[in-house]
Formats: structure tokens, sequence, C-alpha cells
């Protein structure tokens, strides 16, 4: 998902503009010529769908799962584009996801893994219906609801519709692959919003169920944490070891809901709630606790990630190893790049109790000075001169001695200030990561 940076109120949190960022980026030259990269092993990652039902935290999975492929192995979520891709390109996609219904894990060549995660009925449609009201990209029925209050909103037949079942439905459709694909071509065609459930006889409670068992993967946004880490371990993906938040709703007092419009919710949820009570089921029977440090440790010893040479460098349009990354993007001369949230990690194979020369090329329209790098737990001074400063970024070294793990965490945190934020692209809190390398230092 690229989202434009788009220009934030004034509020002294800020201190470079876009333009500087961008200019600076675009003075970039590669490091050196022939770098030698982190060799990663991403073909250990099976072929993935990931089934998203809306407003299941699955934007920032999202963005976790892009993170785990090569980009040339992820395929368009948006249907505009996924209807022409060619057989050839399709062969070399290993991970689809978006909202989309069942029948899309046959777009996938060979045996594919189907995963998805679910929420509790009653708070995911609760989620909607805020949605609904505010955005007025979200849904058609936005122009009619916006403004309205809950119970406004579930008095509308119309929106109750919208609104019913949708975690069954997602999972009982039964459109084929090629009807889907024809059905898209019609919708976009004609110019109107891409309504599937209208070509599917409504939803099917024991058929989602019997899907339920089939999937590779459940899991609950209400244990979303540990569900994450148990993908992770699962198909051989970096687990993260930040909490994963890179889209969050705005924050907004308790809802109070009434007797009657919980009744209301309930009935028209009603197979919903005994589909999540299944998958809910299924889940604890599979959960277990996981370690991310045992998960990377294991994928380190399993020769998943190796360094070749003194000096490595790390390929920013590679799966990242590490968590709290946007996807990449590139500047005017190809170069890749990527925003950070407010605290995110690299975790490397670097030799244990080594000593390194560390530098990284970081830009950012936060006051650079504030950033704080940690290896393997150490906080290491920086000092950035007045001209990365002044300019948002340019190149950072230094040199420290690696811990005794099979692999070094690099930690960089910036403080949030979110609640002095007011713009709309929370990756401006962050900074950008435009290079990477280790080179050993002789004692």
């Amino acid at each position: 998902m690229r989202m434009p940076l788009r220009r934030p109120a004034s509020t002294g949190i800020l201190s470079v503009s876009c333009r500087d960022i961008r200019e600076a980026l675009n003075r970039e030259n590669p490091v050196r010529k022939e770098p030698t990269y982190l060799f990663q092993d991403s073909a250990k990652r099976p072929p993935l769908f990931f089934l998203h039902i809306p407003k299941t935290a699955g934007v920032t999975l999202r963005t976790y799962l892009r993170n785990q492929y090569p980009a040339s192995a992820v395929a368009p979520e948006a249907w505009e584009q996924l209807v022409d891709l060619t057989p050839e390109q399709r062969k070399q996609i290993r991970l689809l996801q978006g909202h989309f219904p069942w029948c899309l894990r046959d777009f996938l060549p060979g045996d594919v893994n189907v995963m998805t995660f679910m929420r509790e009925p009653i708070s995911r449609t609760i989620s909607v219906l805020k949605h609904l009201s505010r955005d007025p990209t979200f849904h058609p029925l936005h122009a009619q609801c916006k403004g309205r209050s809950l119970s406004d909103m579930l008095q509308m037949m119309e929106v109750r519709n919208a609104c019913a079942n949708t975690q069954t439905a997602l999972l009982s459709a039964r459109s084929s692959l090629d009807e889907t694909m024809e059905f898209a071509k019609a919708f976009i065609a004609s110019g109107s919003h891409m309504d599937y459930g209208s070509n599917e006889p409504g939803p099917d409670l024991a058929l989602a169920q019997a899907r339920l068992h089939d999937m590779a993967f459940i899991g609950l946004v209400e244990a979303f944490d540990i569900a994450v880490l148990m993908l992770a371990d699962l198909f051989h993906l970096h687990p993260p070891t930040v909490a994963l938040s890179m889209n969050t709703a705005p924050i907004e007092q308790d809802t109070v809901i009434s007797p009657e419009d919980m009744d209301i919710l309930r009935e028209i949820n009603k197979l919903d709630i005994e589909l999540y009570n299944s998958a809910r089921t299924i889940f604890n029977e599979r959960r277990s606790p996981i370690d991310p440090n045992m998960v990377i440790d294991r994928q380190v010893r399993a020769g998943q990630y190796r360094i070749d040479g003194p000096r490595v460098d790390l390929a920013l349009s590679d799966p990242m190893p590490g968590s709290g990354w946007y996807e990449c993007e590139w500047n005017d001369k190809r170069i890749p790049y990527r925003w950070s949230s407010g605290a995110a990690t690299l975790e490397v194979p670097l030799k244990p109790q080594s000593l390194y020369r560390f530098e990284g090329r970081l830009y950012g329209r936060r006051d650079l000075s504030q950033l704080r790098i940690a290896v393997d737990g150490v906080e290491q001074t920086l000092r950035l001169s007045d001209e990365v400063i002044r300019s948002g970024g340019g190149t950072v070294s230094w040199v420290t001695r690696t811990g005794s793990g099979s692999f070094t965490r690099l930690t960089f945190t910036i403080p949030l200030l979110s609640s002095r934020y007011t713009g709309t692209d929370a990756r401006s809190l962050g900074f950008i990561l435009s290079g990477m390398s280790f080179e050993a230092v002789a004692d």
C-alpha cells in the first residue's frame, strides 16, 4: 500500500519538509558497485492466500506479510490489476491477500496454504459501522450514514443487510474462480462498487465451518500478537519482535450500545457468532507459546539467513529481516528505501562477540537527534553532524561488539508523538532507512 506523504499541520514535531527528504534521497548513490547482500532463503515460505475479512486488523497483517516475500512474488491487491495478470505472471505469485472470496485460492498455482483472521462479530460490526459513518471511500452506503449514530444506522435495512454474517458469507462463497473473475471484470468496466456478495446465494454456516478445518491457519484478532507469532513459526516467516500497528482507526470513546441495538447486532450476526466460536475452538487447540528469539535462532541455524564475506549490505527490496518496516519504495534513481514505524528492528546473523562497523543511511522529517539505536540491547552513541540534522539525514556509522547469540538485533526507536500529530500519514513520525551495511573489524 503506497500512501502519499501529506504535509501535516504545523505542530513543531516535524522539522524537515517532504521536498527536502525527497531531494536528499534523490541525491543518493549506492554504497558500492557490487555489494554482497544478506542471503535470505525465502523459498522456505510457502504459497499463501490470506483471505482478509474486513475489520480484522488485516491492513497491519498485509503489511507484515508483504515484507516476508520478494516483491515479484506478491500479487497486486486491487481487482483492476489482478484480473489483467497473465498465466506466466500468475506462476510467479506466492502471496495473494485481500478482501477476496474463497475461490481465489485457485488463482495461485500448486498447493496453496489458506489463512484468515476472525474477530468477535459484535465488535467487528461496530467497527464496520463507525468506518461506514466516517469514510466516504469505504462503501457506497456512506452517503446515507454520514454523521449518523450507530443506533440510526442499525434501523436501516440496507445497512443491516450489508453487515449481516459477513465472516460466514466470505468463507462460504461458492462461485468458481472463472465466474468471479468475469464478475469482477464486469464491475470494473461499469465503474461501480465491487460487491461480489451479490453474486452469491447467501451465507452457508456448515460450508464455512468445514472450510475452517481445511485452512492451514486461523488467527483471532483478540489474540493477535500470539497468533502472528504462531503464523511466523508455521510458515518460516520472520517473527515480529515489536508490536505490529501499521494501521489504526481514530481513537474514540467506548461505544454505548442499547439493549435494543444489541439484539439487532446479535440477530444479524447469528451465523457469524456460531462460526467465530468454532474458529476460537480450533485456534485454542493449536495455540502454543512462541518465543520469537527462538524462532529466529532456528531459522539462522537452518540456513535461512547467511552472511558470505566480511561485509554485507542489506537489500531493502528483499524480505525484511526485522519488524516495524513499511513496504519498499524507490527514489528517482531506483534506489530502494523503507519507512519505519516509531520502533523497528533488524535481526542479522553476524558473528557472535565480534567487532563490526555498522553504517546506515537515515532520513526523516523528525529531528534525527531523537533517534536511539541499540545493538543487542546496548545503546550506541551516535554523533550526528549539524549537516545531517539540518538536511534531514545522511550517513551514520559506529563500531561496536556483537552479543553472544546466533543473530544480532538492532533496535531503532524514535519517540512517538501521535497525541500531538494532526497529519494523516503516520510514517512521517518514523524515519527512512535507505541503506544498511555491516563490516567486520579486526580487534
